[in-house]
């Protein structure tokens, strides 16, 4: 058995964020491994974090979530990326003069890589059942800035645990 886990805890799949193992955790969470650094300082490039599927339908604003990226961005490819929730269905959000923008208000956001500058972007409104999402480390992050909202559909659940 342990073998097993061995095998499958250095197995990554292509693409940002990859999928190790299932099970494990005391909620029965998804353990994937992130070898990228867009969600630096948050999450380090080569952690380990547990997804809980069971929060997929109910992000809210601040959650970090693993979610199937767009096809259209991704070659057609299932690709499972990481990133953290910045807006909701029916927000208003806006990158401008090196911040995000909520509904016409300067979102607090500590979890931002330091001395980062997010580029500016027009308002957007995130239609209903729908997230904007964005990596922590602005700077080397594609995220909705690029290929717009995600489908609440695409969403596979809420990190719950990191293991930096």
């Amino acid at each position: 058995m342990a073998s097993i886990r061995s095998l499958l805890r250095s197995t990554l799949a292509v693409g940002l964020v990859a999928l190790v193992s299932c099970g494990g955790g005391s909620g029965g969470g998804r353990v994937f491994s992130v070898p990228s650094e867009s969600m630096i300082p948050t999450i380090a490039r080569k952690a380990k974090v547990v997804v809980d599927e069971s929060k997929a339908a109910s992000v809210k604003r601040g959650d970090i979530v693993v979610f199937n990226k767009p096809a259209t961005t991704s070659g057609g490819e299932a690709i499972q990326v990481i990133k953290r929730v910045i807006a909701v269905g029916g927000d208003t959000v806006q990158g401008l003069d090196c911040h995000i923008e909520l509904g016409g208000n300067a979102l607090p956001e500590p979890y931002v890589r330091e001395k980062a500058c997010t580029s500016n972007f027009k308002p957007q409104t995130v239609p209903e059942g729908m997230v904007w999402v964005m990596g922590d480390n602005r700077m080397n992050s594609e995220d909705s800035r690029l290929y717009g909202p995600v489908p609440l559909t695409a969403v596979i659940g809420v990190v719950v645990d990191i293991q930096n």
